[in-house]
């Protein structure tokens, strides 16, 4: 074998690592471009980024108030806000907020069992609204699940979550207040 071949052989691990690594860099770079579009709606909703704290008001024939704890934070390289509901209880309940080509979507992984996806459909009166996306497998005639979502940013320190909730073909509107805790 010859002098170049040895040398070769020998720096070849190098090479492959520093071609590896120029392959990531090039897909961060795409990465972080990607990153850059996102609906003035989801930027508005990032602004929720902290700790919320609040209560449920009880419905009737229940005892008191449920309290409340939400999470927002920013996940997926700013991609997505990812809302989690009294994290480590079983009550714990988890949203994704995510911009798509068709717009700003939700999709909500609900202790009921079902993941109920909602699309953006407008602001009405300061308040963000999203339902139920077309062509779920949700039957509101027979499944319990969130079918919608009105939530107004208030203020910096104050939000309203009213979700609207199908079960036995009825609709059941509950508002949450939260209030910014950090």
């Amino acid at each position: 074998m010859s002098q170049l071949s040895r040398t070769i052989m020998r720096i070849r691990p190098y090479l492959v690592f520093a071609l590896a690594l120029g392959a990531f860099a090039g897909a961060q770079a795409e990465v972080q471009r990607g990153n850059e579009k996102r609906s003035a709606e989801f930027e508005r909703l990032k602004s929720l980024v902290g700790l919320w704290a609040g209560e449920m008001p009880a419905k009737e024939g229940e005892a008191e108030a449920m309290k409340m704890r939400v999470e927002y934070r920013l996940t997926a390289g700013g991609s997505v806000i990812q809302e989690t509901f009294n994290g480590g209880t079983p009550m714990e309940m988890i949203t994704m907020y995510h911009d798509t080509r068709k717009g700003l979507r939700l999709t909500h992984y609900c202790m009921l069992g079902n993941q109920p996806r909602m699309d953006y459909t407008g602001t009405r009166d300061g308040t963000l609204q999203f339902t139920l996306s077309e062509g779920s497998e949700l039957d509101q005639d027979k499944d319990a699940f969130m079918h919608s979502l009105a939530l107004t940013i208030v203020d910096d320190k104050n939000i309203v979550q009213g979700w609207t909730m199908y079960r036995d073909g009825k609709a059941q509107s509950q508002d949450i207040h939260l209030t910014r805790v950090e």
